[in-house]
């Protein structure tokens, strides 16, 4: 779970700090925007190779170099002085951070079992939790911007100097000295009293010190799994169920298991763009589409992502008493109920927004947790492999619907916002529901027994 915390820390810090990063490198935004690009590319690559990585070699041992890695990889990222290096440390990075989301939901449901859904929660809530503190921890670090008294004093000092036939040249991000180019020669002001009011050349971004305390942090986080792959001396961790009903023959398991890979891709594209398109979306359609306030939209947003992580927390304990199948449907339930509300209500009260933006954060929170938990549970045994596919196709989900998205935006109307999402919810419930009537007709996979971790070695 600490790890876990370590994953939501480091996407949110580098959105947070992104302007000051791109600063540093002398990048626009359109340059820096690679950042992002490049990292979310590199976290599906990484979600597919190391799920086939943990199938393979020790999950500990993957797991524990995966988080030491990005954790020295964090530290650098405010250090690199070209944006061509400081994007290719993100995506380097994202390489290890993608295997680490793969490898912690199979650990967990390797230890765990048919146990698994509340602490699959608790790992999903200790995320969420991360990508809310991470703001916290950075903000007070960040450059801040130029007073308008600065710029009070550039616009004067331009005005005098224009005025004995000099012209000025400012860099807008860099207000420490004045490029003065005349026809008689090329001076540098940097002394001058005039000049006393611009920001100090020594107020710059501080970034690099939450960088250092979460890169700390995320390598303090691999020395459990080192210690734990060192102790066990080979041996390797053996979960069975007391009673445990035979398996399927071979013949009817690889049929199953070809339409359950089509099935779960499917369910997961379009959960993909329910949970990441909403919170992508939500600001643009409340300020262009509504339209409202920026300070409304921004509202909405803190109102969504506070239910999100709440319902994260509430799930942990939901979980021990309702069956992950019924969490699911209620969850789609209360998605579907918040987006019928957006379609009706969200241009006649600003309180419909509010409880429909809610009760969507609500409906979101636990549907990835709860649904590997009941793909895991019913279905077919979640490998490296299969967790790192569904992390691509949630990916791939939100990737393409988001440019799909982008285009009906601008093109037809905004209220396709509320459109593509209730249809890619509509389509991952029903997709859901068909794979409950295959479990129900096919029969359960494992038996509700208590479960028993064993140690076991190569000799034994």
């Amino acid at each position: 779970m600490a790890t876990y915390f370590a994953l939501g820390l480091m996407p949110s810090q580098t959105g947070v700090s992104f302007l000051d990063l791109i600063q540093s490198v002398e990048a626009d935004i359109k340059q820096g925007s690679l950042i992002f690009t490049l990292g979310s590319l590199g976290y599906m690559i990484g979600s597919m190779v190391g799920g086939f990585l943990l199938d393979k070699f020790d999950k500990e041992l993957i797991f524990g170099t995966c988080a030491l890695l990005a954790g020295l990889l964090t530290v650098t990222v405010p250090w690199c002085r070209w944006v061509e290096l400081m994007i290719t440390t993100v995506f380097v990075r994202s390489l290890f951070t993608g295997a680490m989301d793969s490898g912690g939901t199979v650990i967990l449901l390797t230890i765990w079992g048919t146990k698994a859904n509340p602490y699959m929660q608790a790992l999903h809530f200790t995320f969420a939790l991360g990508g809310v503190c991470s703001p916290l921890l950075t903000e007070p670090f960040l450059m801040p911007l130029p007073e308008e008294s600065s710029m009070q004093n550039i616009t004067e000092i331009g005005a005098n100097i224009s005025s004995h036939g000099m012209s000025v040249y400012t860099e807008p991000a860099r207000w420490t000295t004045l490029d003065i180019r005349s026809s008689t020669g090329h001076v540098t002001l940097a002394n001058s009293t005039d000049v006393a009011a611009l920001p100090s050349p020594f107020t710059v971004s501080r970034v690099y010190i939450p960088h250092i305390f979460v890169g700390g942090y995320t390598f303090l986080t691999s020395v459990p799994f080192f210690v734990i792959f060192f102790m066990r001396s080979g041996k390797s961790y053996a979960v069975t169920a007391a009673g445990a009903e035979a398996e399927p023959s071979v013949k009817t398991a690889k049929r199953a298991h070809s339409l359950y890979f089509i099935l779960f891709g499917l369910f997961f594209l379009g959960y993909g763009c329910t949970e990441e398109v909403y919170a992508a979306f939500l600001m643009p359609y409340v300020v262009k589409y509504l339209p409202l306030e920026k300070g409304r939209g921004a509202g909405a947003n803190s109102v969504y992502w506070g239910t999100f992580a709440a319902g994260r927390f509430i799930a942990i304990f939901i979980a021990r008493f309702v069956n992950v199948r019924n969490m699911i449907l209620m969850d789609f339930v209360l998605i579907v109920v918040g987006l019928v509300g957006f379609l009706f209500g969200a241009n006649r009260s600003d309180v419909v927004i509010w409880i429909s933006d809610a009760v969507i954060g609500l409906g979101t929170a636990s549907v990835f947790a709860s649904s590997v938990s009941w793909l895991d549970q019913n279905l077919t045994r979640i490998s490296g492999k299969l967790a790192g596919f569904i992390v691509v196709c949630m990916a791939v989900g939100t990737m393409s619907n988001m440019a799909l998205l982008g285009y009906l935006f601008e093109m037809v109307s905004g209220q396709w916002f509320v459109y593509l999402i209730l249809g890619n919810t509509s389509v991952s419930l029903g997709i859901f529901v068909l794979m409950s009537f295959l479990h129900y007709f096919r029969g359960s996979k494992h038996t509700p027994q208590d479960l028993h971790v064993e140690m076991t070695s190569p000799e034994t």
